[in-house]
């Protein structure tokens, strides 16, 4: 009899179960099918369907996307309320960055900054928002300071920045704060960027600097024109500037004319530290790429301080490929520690000591100091040396 009776239990919880589930798939069914509708509805300006439903697609995952488009679709005449509302409620969609951007705009425009100052944050993204924000900061005395220091950062770009930034960059050179050498820090992004139009606009404004500014635009066309290196007189900074973009330019073309000019124009040339580690990077790397060891010498003339990561992984390879291990292991000990700290270097640390110093105990420490599985990660300079420049 109990055995019976647990039969006809189970059967009931079983059909329970498959009509709840019915249920439940016509429901899902059915709320797809409004989400379509509403969607489409909201496409063509009509929220009507969409307000109408909003109960019964209230537990539907697609919902909060219907919502932002309804929003959106009258954010120009939404209360702050409802915005502030939504972007808690919906706050990590990935469209409301843009539905921020918007109305962040729209607060701007009303001159409503507390608010405009209470959801603005650099991490948007939006140089226009970031350009509102340094605007805003202009105007108060307490925040001046900051205002300047945002605006020099927003200057410093090869690329055109939004109309909003124009306003902005007029008042702060209103204020003094445009000085020749910025408008050359942004001519030489420029130019790398190639943004011509942009770059023929800040050498237009050039005073002391106009002929400098005028021959960059010229290099940068030609480069070729470094071999007339009369042209590249007096020797001063901004005349370094010039001559190591065009070597950069050329070594992309030529790089052995690059290098027997450099040789030429290293001994008179003032090239500034950032233009010094650009050349390190430029030309060394295409020398280290082709396994020249000329590579090395220069990347160690021209960053000389282990400026750039990537300039200072090349040297260590071509170290390692030509089997300079006494050399490798001295350079991994002065690595910074975005990279002394990486499995790979810490490896060949103790593998090129080794190689070195095969007597010196100091290399059995290095590689007892982290798990010895990483090893088996890491290509044996004695397997195939093709392995470093992976």
């Amino acid at each position: 009899m109990r055995s019976r009776l647990s039969r006809v239990f189970s059967c009931v919880l079983l059909f329970s179960a498959v009509t709840s589930s019915s249920i439940h798939a016509a429901d899902l069914a059915t709320q797809r099918q409004l989400y379509d509708q509403a969607k489409a509805a909201l496409a063509k300006g009509n929220s009507a369907l969409y307000l109408q439903s909003k109960v019964a697609l209230a537990d539907y995952p697609l919902e909060p996307y219907l919502a932002f488009d309804e929003l959106s679709a009258r954010l120009p005449s939404a209360s702050n309320e409802e915005v502030e509302r939504f972007l808690a409620d919906h706050g990590d969609l990935p469209q409301a960055n843009w539905m921020k951007l918007r109305w962040l705009r729209q607060l701007s425009d009303r001159g409503d900054w507390a608010t405009f100052e209470r959801y603005y944050s650099p991490k948007l993204n939006f140089a226009e928002l970031d350009c509102l924000h340094a605007q805003y900061q202009l105007t108060q005395p307490n925040l001046r300071a900051e205002g300047y220091a945002l605006t020099d950062q927003l200057w410093l770009s090869g690329k055109d920045r939004p109309a909003t930034c124009e306003a902005l960059f007029t008042r702060w050179a209103g204020e003094g704060q445009l000085t020749e050498q910025k408008r050359w820090a942004r001519l030489k992004l420029a130019v790398k960027a190639r943004n011509t139009s942009l770059a023929n606009n800040l050498a237009s404004g050039l005073v002391t600097l106009s002929n400098q500014g005028k021959l960059l635009l010229n290099v940068a066309q030609k480069p070729e024109l470094l071999e007339q290196p009369q042209l590249f007189q007096p020797a001063d900074e901004a005349m370094g500037d010039i001559v190591s973009y065009g070597l950069r330019r050329l070594a992309k073309q030529d790089p052995e004319q690059a290098m027997a000019l450099l040789d030429s124009y290293a001994a008179t040339m003032r090239f500034s530290a950032a233009e010094k580690v650009a050349i390190a990077n430029e030309i060394g790397l295409t020398l280290a790429r082709r396994y020249d060891p000329r590579a090395l010498d220069l990347m160690t003339r021209y960053d000389p301080d282990l400026k750039d990561d990537t300039v200072s992984e090349w040297r260590l390879r071509l170290l390692l490929r030509l089997g300079r291990w006494q050399d490798a292991y001295d350079l991994t000990k002065r690595l910074p520690a975005s990279l002394a700290g990486t499995n790979r270097w810490r490896y060949w640390q103790a593998r090129s000591l080794e190689l070195a110093q095969p007597r010196n105990p100091l290399g059995m420490q290095l590689y007892r100091a982290w798990p010895r599985s990483v090893t088996s990660t890491v290509s044996s300079p004695l397997t195939t040396r093709r392995n470093l420049t992976n």
